[in-house]
């Protein structure tokens, strides 16, 4: 279930609110335009006491990831001749 938030933005800072909370601050550029973001940069994120959907990603050390796995060499097929014999229509027209 989403539930709204809200957005706020002055000249150079956009700031996300939940509840009466700020959850997040950035540093933005407008296009030229005055209504799109040209550049949203730095973000402050706040601890709060909502909960983030996104669960926590573990962290592997160099000796517990592998990191590359060798497959077989690609072996270029050779393009099929066409056939010899051409199916005829079943119903005719």
């Amino acid at each position: 279930m989403w539930r709204l938030g809200a957005f706020k933005t002055s000249n150079e800072q956009l700031t996300i609110e939940f509840q009466d909370t700020q959850l997040a601050q950035y540093r933005v550029e407008y296009q030229p335009d005055g209504k799109h973001f040209s550049l949203v940069a730095d973000p402050h994120v706040y601890a709060t006491q909502h909960r983030s959907p996104q669960l926590a990603l573990w962290q592997f050390g160099d000796d517990e990831w592998v990191k590359i796995i060798r497959r077989q060499s690609f072996k270029v097929r050779k393009k099929r001749p066409p056939p010899d014999v051409m199916q005829q229509r079943l119903c005719a027209e």
